[in-house]
């Protein structure tokens, strides 16, 4: 409060009013990441470590080494700002004098995510029965015949036949001691050097009999979906039917195509007809294709596929600008042609099953590539010397081309695990 008068005599009085001092609001603060570890995810003989980095700067927020059944939950002060951070689990595992660091890193993951590590299934390998007998089954007069099998529903007879060429160079192909099973039928396909597949089903089978048929018997495929190879490189391709509720299963299914890369050479054709039966419930469509550096993966479950991106490798070329982890630079295909990415590094020192040290690291990112730095804590750094991030070597790239997106990936494989929502992938990768 200020009093002032007229009289020149008087001084001014300044009078200051203290206000009483108000008690701080406590700082609240709030979870922002949670890990859970199920009791089998890693194996013996192994250490693991969780770090997290802010994405803005790559600063180490917060960092603990986990275990099989491990619940951890880090916390920071209540903010209403949005905050993304970089989320490294690491592995250290020791294995005959060998030691294998890897570091997986997934970036632009959101406040308040929680993670569960989940330990996988074992495969599901469905029994074929007891052998109730033998078939001997030959198939006659093929013109050029480049790639064939034999299958049921429980998947490959395990026997690939002979073959033998007839003086007007027609082919014959014979299988014996072929096992008979209760559920006796048996499906024989074949693909010719033209890429043109077609097939017979065997019905009605009795311990004994022997089985001939010959190439006019055979039907066309009901559905055909075309596959162009570009030229040079090598393909594995494979499809499986199943029939109406019979289930997924390891190494099961009718084989409807199956193409090895030592067939590459006897198919003059760069297009090849995959074939597919309307009697069949689902299938399971396995490619893969090698060319130099280029490799392209195509694995789906359940309806045919509508088509393979397989055309322009050179579109996929990646020029590197900077090949070190931190701020891994490079120019490549657009973002608009696949839905996240992951570039990978490795080093290794010493000698195998002496001293060998060997150090891999992946970043995983969406659809736009964002350069980071990635610290880690000092104290990781000082218990492996090895673990030299100068030291890393880029290796390759992976785009990967399926429906779902980086967001869906992160929620299946981490948040709400569902291992089937993952089976069906598209990557083409390109090493270094």
């Amino acid at each position: 409060m200020i009093s002032c008068s007229s009289d020149s005599s008087v001084d001014a009085e300044i009078v200051t009013e203290t206000e009483s001092p108000t008690e701080e609001e406590p700082i609240e603060n709030e979870i922002y990441f949670t890990l859970n570890v199920d009791d089998n995810y890693y194996s013996e003989n192994s250490e693991s470590w969780l770090v997290v980095n802010d994405a803005n700067n790559g600063d180490v927020l917060d960092y603990i080494q986990i275990d099989n059944g491990t619940s951890v939950s880090f916390e920071k002060p209540k903010t209403n700002g949005i905050i993304d951070y970089n989320i490294s689990l690491i592995n250290v595992l020791n294995y005959e004098e060998n030691t294998y660091i890897s570091i997986s890193t997934h970036s632009s993951i959101s406040d308040g995510s929680v993670w569960n590590l989940i330990s996988g299934t074992s495969v599901d390998f469905t029994s074929r029965g007891d052998v109730i007998g033998e078939l001997k089954i030959n198939a006659n007069n093929f013109n050029s015949p480049a790639s064939y099998t034999l299958s049921n529903k429980y998947g490959s007879t395990l026997s690939g036949g002979f073959s033998e060429t007839t003086v007007n160079q027609l082919t014959n192909i014979a299988f014996e001691n072929i096992p008979l099973y209760q559920e006796n039928r048996y499906l024989f396909s074949i693909y010719d050097t033209y890429g043109d597949a077609k097939y017979t089903f065997l019905d009605n089978l009795t311990d004994g009999a022997t089985i001939n048929f010959n190439s006019s018997e055979l039907h066309s495929y009901d559905q055909i979906v075309p596959l162009y190879l570009p030229d040079g490189g090598e393909y594995f391709c494979s499809i499986v039917g199943f029939e109406e509720n019979q289930a997924y299963n390891e190494g099961g299914g009718y084989l409807l195509n199956l193409m090895l890369p030592f067939d590459n050479d006897k198919i003059t054709s760069n297009n090849i007809n995959l074939g597919y039966l309307n009697t069949l419930d689902k299938y399971i469509t396995n490619l893969n294709y090698t060319n130099g550096n280029f490799n392209y993966l195509y694995l789906k479950y359940g309806e045919r596929p509508l088509g393979f991106q397989l055309a322009d490798i050179e579109y996929w070329n990646v020029e590197v600008t900077n090949d070190a982890v931190n701020n891994f630079q490079f120019n490549g295909p657009s973002s608009n042609s696949f839905n996240r990415q992951s570039h990978y590094f490795q080093s290794s020192v010493g000698t195998k099953d002496i001293d060998y040290v060997e150090v891999n690291w992946h970043l995983n990112q969406g659809k736009y590539y964002y350069g980071y730095n990635y610290e880690l804590p000092e104290e990781i750094l000082n218990k492996y010397p090895d673990l030299e991030i100068d030291n890393l070597n880029y290796e390759g790239s992976s785009f990967y081309l399926h429906e779902y997106n980086y967001l869906e990936y992160i929620d299946a494989k981490y948040e709400e695990y569902n291992p089937d929502f993952l089976l069906d992938r598209e990557i083409i990768s390109v090493k270094n």
